[in-house]
């Protein structure tokens, strides 16, 4: 995400904290390794490529329940049709 964000491969420097009002933009100082036009190509696929997870269910013990054998966080899976969604861990 950092190389997909930075500015750098397309000949831009920020100079700044990024999404501040002190961030100072310098254009075409630095040789570019893309075309202007493939980040920003990169920009509009980042967007699309970006999912949100909503949760149509409440699990009660979503991320409580421990291994007792290796102590990882077990998991939740959903199974069955359109009629009954049955939950279990792994």
């Amino acid at each position: 995400m950092k190389m997909i964000d930075n500015k750098v491969y397309m000949g831009d420097y920020e100079k700044g904290k990024s999404n501040s009002k002190d961030t100072v933009i310098y254009m075409n100082v630095v040789e570019t390794i893309i075309s202007r036009a493939m980040w920003e190509e990169a920009q509009i696929q980042k967007e699309k490529n970006q999912r949100s997870y909503v949760r149509d269910r409440v699990y009660i013990f979503f991320q409580k329940l421990k291994c007792p054998k290796c102590n990882r966080i077990m998991k939740c899976k959903g199974s069955g049709g359109t009629k009954r969604k049955y939950m279990y861990n792994i």
